[in-house]
């Protein structure tokens, strides 16, 4: 009945198994649906926002979800849509990051997920998410190829062996500069571009 767009039918039966089967095998599944066909009624978008919000890199992750929050409230105010923020500490750290995309698809039932910030963060989101019915947008990770880990993953910055490369290209074609000196973090970051 879900998949047919008949969302109040499907509501409704789910209720009604849920009432009956509360301890059937087949109870998440079928809670999954009544979430997704109460959401859907109510218009409520929900979207995963996974950035770290504790650790090193606490600053980073925290603008980013100042930035999401800000773009989401307005969007809110000049349209009837709303949108529920699923906000989680990824710490930085590969397996919470696991962790939260998993929370976030299987407990909050999300359809988009905005992040990870780190691009190792990234990577293991979008692993987590090849094949399933879930878009990933990072706006921050830098990696060459997470985007092509699946339909479904979009990568908004520019990986940094392309920046370097245009940056080059560009002092060459339009200011005539051939002799380069780079200046640059002597860490993966800084290699990469």
């Amino acid at each position: 009945l879900f998949q047919a767009g008949r969302t109040a039918a499907a509501r409704k039966k789910s209720a009604d198994f849920l009432k009956k089967y509360p301890h059937s095998q087949h109870a998440a599944s079928v809670k999954d649906i009544l979430d997704k066909s109460t959401n859907l009624q109510k218009g409520v978008l929900s979207i995963g926002v996974l950035a770290p919000l504790s650790g090193n890199v606490a600053d980073v992750g925290k603008q980013v979800v100042q930035g999401i929050q800000l773009a989401v409230d307005r969007m809110t105010a000049s349209s009837d849509m709303k949108i529920k923020l699923v906000i989680c500490d990824t710490r930085a750290n590969m397996l919470e990051t696991a962790r939260k995309t998993q929370e976030v698809i299987s407990e909050h039932h999300v359809s988009v997920i905005l992040g990870p910030v780190l691009s190792q963060d990234a990577i293991v989101a979008a692993s987590i998410l090849v094949g399933k019915d879930v878009v990933m947008i990072t706006p921050t990770a830098t990696d060459d190829g997470i985007a092509a880990l699946g339909p479904n993953i979009f990568q908004m910055n520019i990986p940094l062996g392309v920046l370097g490369a245009k940056i080059a290209k560009y002092a060459m074609d339009n200011l005539n500069i051939h002799d380069f000196a780079i200046i640059s973090p002597t860490s993966e970051y800084g290699a990469a571009l």
